[in-house]
């Protein structure tokens, strides 16, 4: 269902053919009804013209915490609306960037997010009913991250298209990463995988605080916080200090600007650190405690111990064990 000539290019484009290492990835061309099928029940995909018109070419690899993607399709309607029976599990969602300048709308719920062009970098939580149209051939690049990595648990992400200048060179990144992994076969580590995870909490962070304005000055310099805790905090010599210089500010006119706010800048960054331990934690049995602590900002395993246990009350690896997956890394 794709001529050859867009197959040729979409290949020499995603470097299908120029290995950099050898680790196996996944290459599959689906197509009609039981190509379709292999998505249900968590998707109903088809074509524009119905179920036989759907078609793609897809290259794929799961890593320790995320799975990267390079895909080439034809117009297709896909939509999800039974999320309780057909998520299971984890709840994912997928940020991804395209080349071809192709166009699309994706309904979730009554709000309706459209998108033209090429170099985005798009979000879509799949774990809330949605209706995604491709009105043209495209060729989706990215990953599929579970939902806790990008919100911490607290909620989950409505449909989201960023075109800000951050946003692209976020989308640049995720598209070379994603091709060198999943078309490419390169080695990689979990702490690449957390890096491609901050680059795009970062984007998105950002693309939404500058499409803010705030006329009150207490807020603007609180959005600017907790904006540098989410670029820095995975840096352990990252302190309210850090801040108060990047904002040029002193600490004491730093934490007056937090009078009407609950929590000070520094309970911030030991929160977000803990946020992030914890949620690595409850991710994956593979990463050891000490690069938990490593990737949380923490200087060494013992200290996120000793932080983990006064803030709850029991040891990393506990917690793990109670969350069901076995402990790996470190002792208690």
């Amino acid at each position: 269902m794709f001529s050859d000539i867009d197959v040729e290019r979409w290949y020499a484009r995603i470097g299908a053919f120029a290995p950099v290492g050898q680790r196996p990835t996944y290459h599959v061309y689906r197509a009609g009804q039981a190509g379709a099928a292999h998505y249900r029940p968590a998707l109903e995909l088809s074509g524009l013209h119905g179920v036989e018109d759907f078609a793609e070419i897809m290259f794929s690899r799961s890593l320790s915490l995320i799975l990267a993607f390079a895909a080439l399709r034809r117009p297709y309607v896909a939509v999800r609306n039974d999320t309780e029976n057909a998520v299971r599990g984890t709840h994912h969602t997928f940020v991804w960037t395209q080349s071809l300048p192709a166009s699309g709308t994706i309904i979730n719920g009554d709000k309706s997010t459209t998108y033209r062009g090429n170099d985005f970098l798009g979000v879509l939580d799949t774990s809330t009913e949605f209706t995604h149209t491709t009105l043209a051939m495209s060729d989706p690049v990215g990953v599929r991250i579970p939902t806790a990595l990008l919100t911490d648990g607290v909620q989950g992400i409505e449909p989201f298209v960023a075109e800000s200048p951050l946003a692209r060179s976020a989308a640049a990144f995720l598209r070379n990463f994603a091709q060198e992994v999943a078309v490419r076969g390169a080695d990689t580590e979990p702490e690449a995988e957390l890096a491609v995870i901050d680059v795009i909490k970062c984007a998105l962070t950002l693309s939404d605080n500058t499409s803010r304005s705030s006329t009150n000055s207490a807020h603007a310099i609180q959005d600017a916080t907790r904006a540098l805790i989410e670029q820095n905090y995975r840096d352990p010599a990252f302190t309210t200090d850090t801040v108060a210089r990047e904002l040029h500010l002193s600490r004491r006119q730093l934490y007056r600007m937090f009078a009407d706010v609950a929590e000070s800048p520094a309970a911030m960054i030991a929160r977000r650190r803990l946020d992030r331990a914890k949620t690595l934690l409850e991710s994956s049995s593979t990463i050891s405690i000490d690069r938990v602590a490593e990737a949380s900002g923490f200087t060494s395993g013992a200290v996120l111990r000793n932080h983990f246990r006064a803030q709850f009350g029991m040891t990393p690896n506990q917690f793990r064990k109670i969350n069901h997956a076995a402990p790996t890394g470190g002792r208690e």
